[in-house]
C-alpha cells in the first residue's frame, strides 16, 4: 500500500480516479475469480487484490464474492476518513451478535431504509453486477415489485385493500409479548383466553400528499398490541380529492375480514389465537367520520357524555361535574338520535364504539388545549391574559438556552421560540406541557394563570407516566382536570370552553382502560404516515399505485433482528456515549444526556463511562446532588412526582449502570444565577432496565 500511495503522490484526484477506473476494467475478471472487495486507501474506496497469503485485518469483516458477509450494524456507513476507527462512532463486534443477511437482502434493506429510487438502484446493480454475478440487473427483480396493483373504485376515489390476516401473522411471527391495555388484559382474564389472544389498535386519518392540491390518502392502519414490533401495518389505502364519501363503504372490507377472524381466530404455529379489535385511535374529525356521528362542533358532538353544548360564537360546553355518560349498548342500538347520523359498519364488530374509541391526547391535549393556551398568551386573547413583547422574548430566550445546552438526544425536535408556536409540531407541545412549560413560564406568566397551567401540567404528567397505575394518582389527576376546566371561565373566558377543553373531563376514564396516554396516542401512526407513506410518492402520476407497490416491496424485506446489547461511541480510545437497546436511550458525558435517576432515588451526573466486559453493563463515575428541594408546591409537592430543584453537587463515586432506572431532563433554574442549580424532570414512561 505504501508503494501505491507513493505512485499516486503529486497527481490530481481526477487523474487518480481515471487510473483506478482503467485498472479496475483490466483486472475485474481476475477479481471475479480470486479477488476480494475491500476498502481502498483513498478518499472514497479501496480495491485491494487478495494475495496468496490472504493477509486480512482481523478487525475488518470480509466480503468474498461468492458468499458476501456484512457488518450487522443497523445503518450502512461508508468510511471516507483515514483516521483511527477508535475516534469514530462504532458498534464493536462484541456488542451484539446477529446473523447477517446476504448481499441481496442487504441491498433490499438499504433501499427501503433510505427510500432509494428504482432508477438509482438499477444503476447501482449495473455497477455491482460484474463483481457479484448473482445480483439481478433491474431494481424490480431485486425488490420483488408487483407487476399490477388491484385498484378498485370507491365512491369518488380509488381504493386498495392489502388485507389484515397475512400482515398480522407475519408481524406476530417476529415475537409476542403481553398487551399494555388494562381493558384487554381484563377481558383475557374474564374469558380465560390465557396468552392465546391477539388484538389490534386501528387508526384512520387523512394524509395530504400535495401542498397545491386537495388530493389526499386515507390509510387504514393497525398495530398488533401483543407484537414486539409496534410498527403500523397498512391494511387499506384510499386516494381521492377528499375523504371517502361513505365511511361504511370504505370500512366494509376491513370489517368483513375482522368478523371472520373474530369467529374463526388466527392460526399461528399450530395454535389458534382469539382475535379482537382493542381500540380505534383517531382525531375528532376522523372519529366522527368512521362512527357516523355529528361533528365535534355540533351541539351534541361530545362522544363520551350527553351534555349539550351552547353556542357563544362557537360551540362551547360549560363546566358540569355531573353528566350522563354514553354507553356502548345504547350507541349500538342508535338510541342517541341527536348524536348519531346513521349506523356505523363498525358496530358489527365486537368493539364498543364509546369505551373503545379513546380520546387521542396528541390532538386533544398537545395540538388542542396547549396550543390554544399558547395562542391566548402570545397572539390572541383577553387583555388580562396576553403577554407583552418583553415577556414573550424572555420565554423565547429560555427556550433557546434549553435548546442549545440542555436538550437530550431522545427528543426528536428542539424547542423553538414561542413566537413560532403556529409552526410547532405535536412533539414540541408535548415537551412543553410535560417538561418545559413549568420552567420557562415561571415568574413570567401571571401567578393565577401559572397556577392554573400547573393544574394541567401535573394531571398530564401523572397520566403520561407510571403514576397512572395507582388509583390515588388517577383520581387526583381527574380532580386536577376538573379544577382546570372549571376555572377556565374565571382565568380566561367562557368562549374558551370548546370541545377539547370539555373532553379533558373524560381523559382519565380512557387511561383506566388503555394505560398511560402514549399507549393510545396517534403519535406512532402520524409518524408512520409522514415518514413512510408520504415518502413513497416519487412522482405526481398514479400515487396510489406507487405506494401500493412500495408497500408490497417492503413486505418482502425482513427487518434486521433488534440489537440486544449496547452501541458504544468512542473518542481517543475512551467511551463518550452508550446507546442502550431498550428505548434507544443515550448515556453520554454531555450535560444534556448525563442525568439519571438511580434505584436508590439519587439523581446523578455521569462523568465517565468504563466498560466492565459484562453484557449490557458498564461502570459509571458520577457526581450526585446532595440537595433536592421541591420545584413547586402547588397543586402538589413536585417531589411526589420525582421532580426536584437540585444544587450542591457532590464529588464523584462509581456505580454500575444496572443501578440506574430512568433518564432525566436537566433544565437550568433561571430564577437563580448559580449555574449549578437545576430543575430535574424524570422521563415519563421510559424505564431503562425494568
Amino acid at each position: 500500500m505504501s508503494n501505491r500511495r507513493e505512485c499516486y503522490s503529486g497527481q490530481s484526484k481526477r487523474t487518480k480516479y481515471r487510473e483506478i477506473a482503467e485498472k479496475a476494467n483490466v483486472i475485474k475478471q481476475q477479481l471475479l475469480d480470486m479477488g476480494k472487495i475491500d476498502s481502498f486507501d483513498s478518499d472514497t474506496l479501496n480495491l485491494r487484490q487478495e494475495t496468496q497469503s490472504k493477509i486480512q485485518d482481523p478487525n475488518t469483516p470480509s466480503a468474498t464474492l461468492d458468499n458476501p458477509k456484512f457488518s450487522t450494524s443497523a445503518s450502512f456507513s461508508f468510511n471516507t476518513d483515514n483516521s483511527s476507527s477508535s475516534d469514530s462512532n462504532l458498534s464493536s463486534d462484541s456488542d451484539f451478535e446477529v446473523i447477517a443477511p446476504n448481499l441481496t437482502e442487504q441491498l433490499h434493506l438499504w433501499s427501503q431504509k433510505h427510500n432509494i429510487s428504482h432508477a438509482a438502484i438499477t444503476d447501482l446493480l449495473h455497477i455491482l453486477k460484474p463483481y457479484h454475478s448473482s445480483l439481478p440487473l433491474d431494481s424490480r427483480t431485486l425488490l420483488h415489485t408487483p407487476r399490477t396493483v388491484d385498484v378498485v373504485s370507491c365512491d369518488e376515489g380509488s381504493f386498495v385493500y392489502f388485507g389484515l390476516e397475512q400482515n398480522l401473522v407475519k408481524r406476530a411471527s417476529c415475537g409476542l409479548t403481553s398487551s399494555n391495555y388494562p381493558l384487554i388484559e381484563k377481558n383475557i382474564g374474564l374469558m380465560n383466553f390465557s396468552h392465546n389472544f391477539l388484538s389490534v389498535s386501528v387508526n384512520v386519518d387523512g394524509l395530504p400528499i400535495h401542498t397545491s392540491s386537495t388530493k389526499s390518502f386515507w390509510p387504514l392502519l393497525c398495530v398488533v398490541d401483543q407484537a414486539i414490533n409496534k410498527n403500523p401495518i397498512v391494511v387499506a389505502l384510499y386516494y381521492g380529492n377528499s375523504k371517502p364519501a361513505n365511511a361504511n363503504n370504505f370500512l366494509r372490507p376491513f370489517v368483513e375480514e375482522c368478523k371472520n377472524l373474530e369467529t374463526n381466530g388466527i392460526l399461528l404455529n399450530g395454535v389458534n389465537y382469539v382475535f379482537r379489535v382493542s381500540c380505534i385511535i383517531a382525531d375528532s374529525p376522523a372519529r366522527s367520520f368512521i362512527k357516523c356521528i355529528v361533528g365535534h362542533n355540533s351541539l351534541h358532538g361530545c362522544e363520551k357524555c350527553t351534555q349539550d353544548g351552547i353556542y357563544l360564537g362557537r360551540t362551547t360546553w360549560q363546566y358540569n361535574k355531573k353528566t350522563t355518560l354514553r354507553t356502548d349498548a345504547l350507541f349500538k342500538e342508535l338510541v342517541y338520535e341527536d348524536h348519531q347520523r346513521t349506523k356505523s359498519v363498525l358496530s358489527e364488530l365486537d368493539v364498543g364504539l364509546v369505551t373503545q374509541v379513546p380520546l387521542d391526547y396528541m390532538h386533544l391535549v398537545c395540538l388542542g388545549v396547549v396550543k390554544r393556551l399558547v395562542r391566548v398568551w402570545v397572539e390572541k386573547g383577553p387583555k388580562k391574559c396576553k403577554l407583552n413583547a418583553h415577556c414573550i422574548e424572555k420565554i423565547s430566550f429560555k427556550l433557546s438556552v434549553i435548546s442549545q445546552q440542555h436538550y437530550p438526544k431522545e427528543f426528536s425536535r428542539r424547542p423553538r421560540p414561542i413566537q413560532m408556536f403556529k409552526f410547532w409540531k405535536a412533539t414540541e407541545y408535548r415537551s412543553f406541557i410535560l417538561y418545559l412549560g413549568p420552567v420557562v413560564l415561571c415568574n413570567i406568566l401571571p401567578k393565577e394563570l401559572y397556577t392554573h397551567f400547573m393544574l394541567l401540567h401535573c394531571a398530564i404528567y401523572i397520566l403520561a407516566s407510571d403514576f397512572w397505575k395507582m388509583e390515588v394518582f388517577r383520581n387526583y389527576a381527574n380532580e386536577l382536570l376538573h379544577c382546570f376546566v372549571e376555572n377556565i371561565s374565571m382565568c380566561y373566558s367562557k368562549e374558551l370552553l370548546v370541545y377539547n377543553f370539555h373532553n379533558l373531563l373524560h381523559l382519565v376514564s380512557d387511561v383506566e382502560n388503555f394505560g398511560c396516554l402514549d399507549n393510545f396516542s396517534a403519535f406512532p401512526f402520524e409518524n408512520f404516515m409522514g415518514n413512510t407513506i408520504k415518502r413513497m410518492v416519487h412522482a405526481p402520476n398514479n400515487p396510489l399505485q406507487q405506494v401500493a407497490k412500495r408497500l408490497e416491496e417492503k413486505n418482502f424485506c425482513e427487518d434486521l433482528p433488534p440489537k440486544s446489547k449496547n452501541i458504544v461511541t468512542k473518542k481517543n480510545g475512551k467511551i463518550t456515549s452508550i446507546r442502550l437497546p431498550k428505548n434507544n436511550c443515550v448515556v453520554s458525558l454531555t450535560l444534556a444526556d448525563s442525568c439519571f435517576l438511580t434505584k436508590s432515588d439519587d439523581i446523578v451526573i455521569v462523568k465517565s463511562i468504563e466498560d466492565v466486559g459484562t453484557s449490557n453493563c458498564f461502570k459509571l463515575c458520577r457526581d450526585f446532588f446532595l440537595s433536592k428541594d421541591n420545584f413547586y408546591t402547588v397543586p402538589l409537592e413536585s417531589s411526589r412526582l420525582g421532580i426536584y430543584k437540585l444544587h450542591s453537587l457532590q464529588s464523584s463515586k462509581v456505580i454500575l449502570s444496572t443501578n440506574i432506572c430512568r433518564k432525566c431532563l436537566l433544565l437550568p433554574d433561571f430564577n437563580i444565577e448559580n449555574k449549578e442549580s437545576f430543575i430535574c424532570f424524570p422521563y415519563c414512561n421510559m424505564d431503562i432496565f425494568h
